[in-house]
């Protein structure tokens, strides 16, 4: 298993909003589910690894290198073509520039600790500067607060390695064909910010904070904030008995809660806490079952296996054949119409950058919307599940990319 500094870039942001985080994931083994997003997100940079080091070969070389153009159809290799396409843009990388792809970084203070460690996707050094490079496969725009400690660390850790007066970060985004820039002049006040993060978590009494950070975090097992959390519900005389199915649980708690009032903003701020943590001592407690089935008296797990539709269009007619009708055929099959949506904007959008007429996905997404759930169209939209989502704190920080410059 590879070794991650517990303070590592990505987790600096994290470490900021919550110091006490550190505390708690101390000696707890980072456990990572990988799934889709993150696979995906692993292949696209191992593309992009081995695009580099044909540049990086070429430049050595002294010969011109023409990277592979976009085919603009989401795939690994798709979004790596638009990466390469991005820095070639940029002109940085030629004759005198040094290129180090994957490149492990490390930040120390003044004793000489290491304050922070990673591995950066790519690192140009040139003769006064260095530039950082990390490729973000992400749908969404990134968390700015986050991704500025992430970069900065990167950033400080080349300037201190190589000992250059500058240095500039970005954070590509080749999905949103977006960027996100950093820049350090004074590499002390850079430092000073990461060792103050460091110094917050080893402080003997560290604050602890709730937010959209505490999914991330591996120690929710012995946070005191989820335990005084889950203490709070245990607390509240529901009547809830040994033996009640779902449903009955939920009539007594809701007749609680309307009585009670004033225990449903205790409720709500309790389950942002305690259903993450539910969920993730359920996949540790099933993991260990598993590796040993002995280890825990009158229990034991099986696997669930489901079925899914590869080709509709023969299933429906093998069914026909049968004498399944049309309408028995469509009252009981489903469509994963939100997939359909996010493939129907991605074919959309990519055809229309290839006729030079780039279409928003919002603008896309309402057209499907329009032409499917119109009258006789072949959706209708139904009352969903409700789920509990905390409201988000709206800054003023506008749409600029630009995450800030480190200067004395």
């Amino acid at each position: 298993m590879s070794y991650h500094h517990p303070n590592s870039p990505s987790n600096l942001g994290r470490r900021r909003l919550c110091p006490g985080s550190y505390k708690e994931e101390a000696g707890v083994p980072e456990i990572v589910e990988a799934g889709e997003a993150a696979e995906f997100g692993t292949e696209m940079h191992k593309e992009c690894e081995g695009m580099l080091d044909v540049w990086r070969r070429h430049v050595v070389e002294g010969k011109e290198w023409a990277p592979p153009l976009p085919i603009w159809d989401d795939t690994a290799d798709d979004l790596a073509r638009r990466c390469i396409a991005w820095l070639k843009s940029k002109s940085w990388v030629g004759p005198g520039v040094d290129i180090y792809i994957e490149a492990p970084l490390a930040l120390y203070g003044e004793d000489g600790a290491v304050l922070t460690s990673g591995t950066a996707d790519l690192l140009l050094v040139g003769q006064d500067w260095v530039r950082v490079v990390d490729w973000k496969s992400n749908r969404e725009p990134l968390e700015k607060v986050t991704a500025a400690m992430q970069i900065n660390a990167y950033v400080a850790a080349a300037m201190q390695s190589f000992n250059k007066p500058e240095g500039f970060g970005y954070l590509h985004q080749p999905r949103l064909e977006d960027t996100y820039t950093y820049e350090i002049d004074h590499l002390p006040s850079a430092i000073k910010i990461v060792a103050s993060i460091v110094d917050a978590c080893k402080d003997p009494e560290p604050e602890y904070n709730e937010g959209e950070h505490c999914g991330f975090c591996n120690g929710k097992l012995t946070c005191p904030l989820v335990s005084k959390r889950f203490k709070q519900v245990a607390a509240m005389p529901v009547g809830i008995q040994e033996g009640m199915t779902n449903k009955e649980v939920e009539i007594v708690a809701r007749e609680y809660l309307m009585a009670n009032k004033e225990a449903i903003q205790q409720y709500a701020d309790a389950l942002h806490l305690i259903e993450p943590l539910a969920r993730a001592t359920r996949a540790a407690v099933l993991r260990c079952l598993k590796e040993d089935p002995d280890s825990v008296e009158g229990w034991t797990t099986r696997s669930q296996q489901s079925r899914s539709v590869v080709d509709p269009i023969k299933l429906y007619e093998l069914c026909r054949e049968r004498g399944v009708g049309e309408q028995e055929f469509m009252d009981t099959c489903s469509v994963k119409i939100g997939e359909l949506e996010k493939e129907y904007v991605r074919v959309v959008q990519n055809a229309s950058i290839k006729e030079g007429n780039k279409q928003t996905k919002r603008a896309i997404r309402q057209d499907f919307q329009n032409r499917t759930e119109g009258a006789g169209g072949p959706v209708k939209r139904n009352e969903g599940v409700a789920m509990l989502i905390p409201n988000k704190k709206k800054g003023d920080d506008g749409d600029s990319r630009d995450l800030g410059k480190i200067t004395g």
